[in-house]
């Protein structure tokens, strides 16, 4: 005789919610078919916040020594979101934001018209420029005191790149300057200015752009009155770059391209995308 091992089949479902609530919850489950009746196991794990876990991530941009603009920027969006995390009670009381710190800023300014990586630097980056312009327009609207100057060193310098973009970045691939390009056109769009005509053109090539591009426009796109028809587009296009496994999804754009200046990848491209 030949023993043989005989396993019950497993069938993995991954069912997610989210909300909040002050008393009794419930949520509803399919049990998935074919399902023998009075088998199976249920696994239930219960986090308070989707951002369990994140402090360690915040803490790292935090203690980073790297010196350029872009940990700046990104250690201002952090002390940002954690103001934001003590307004809804998922942490303790952060500090406010200094708007004397923003003063750092003119360092990386060049010639009152754009940001550069780097304070001794004497050329100003498109991507970091619109990171600046980004950065500033979310603590204006948090409340913080941002110098008009800087704003409109930004604003200068990309509505000068968005007219004559390869003058600005002779050193990109083609497909970063496209991200380049519609980054700039959404940072601009934060502080109300008229650019559909630039959406319209940069749509009319829209799968030239890389997806991160997309959104971007689609951002901008909404910031300035585009139309409808064309926003919708723009939205199936990122729809149909997620890829949904077991327990989790994110975005990814299937076609590579050199993308490294703008710090492109799969984790970028789905916060961006959510």
């Amino acid at each position: 005789s030949l023993p043989l091992a005989v396993q019950q089949p497993v069938s993995l479902e991954t069912v997610s919610t989210s909300g909040s609530t002050t008393a009794a919850s419930v949520a509803e489950m399919v049990v998935p078919a074919p399902m023998a009746p009075n088998s199976g196991v249920l696994r239930l794990q219960l986090a308070s916040s989707a951002l369990v876990g994140i402090e360690t991530a915040v803490q790292q941009v935090l203690d980073c020594n790297y010196v350029g603009l872009e940990t700046f920027l990104s250690q201002l969006r952090v002390a940002l979101a954690n103001r934001k995390f003590a307004q809804l009670g998922l942490r303790e009381e952060a500090a406010d934001i200094d708007p004397q710190k923003l003063a750092r800023l003119y360092e990386f300014a060049v010639d009152e018209k754009g940001y550069s990586w780097w304070g001794q630097s004497r050329q100003a980056d498109p991507y970091l420029t619109a990171y600046t312009l980004e950065t500033l327009a979310r603590l204006k609207k948090a409340g913080v005191a941002v110098d008009a100057k800087l704003i409109d060193i930004a604003r200068s310098y990309l509505k000068d790149f968005l007219n004559h973009p390869q003058e600005y970045s002779a050193h990109s691939a083609p497909a970063e300057v496209r991200v380049y390009r519609c980054f700039a056109l959404y940072a601009l769009s934060l502080e109300q200015f008229d650019g559909l005509s630039y959406f319209n053109n940069l749509y009319r090539n829209r799968l030239d752009l890389p997806l991160e591009a997309r959104c971007y426009l689609l951002l901008a796109g909404r910031a300035m009155g585009a139309a409808d028809d064309d926003l919708k587009v723009l939205e199936d296009d990122l729809l149909q770059s997620a890829k949904v496994e077991a327990s989790t999804c994110y975005f990814r754009d299937s076609v590579t391209r050199k993308t490294g200046w703008t710090f492109a990848s799969d984790n970028k491209f789905t916060a961006l995308a959510l």
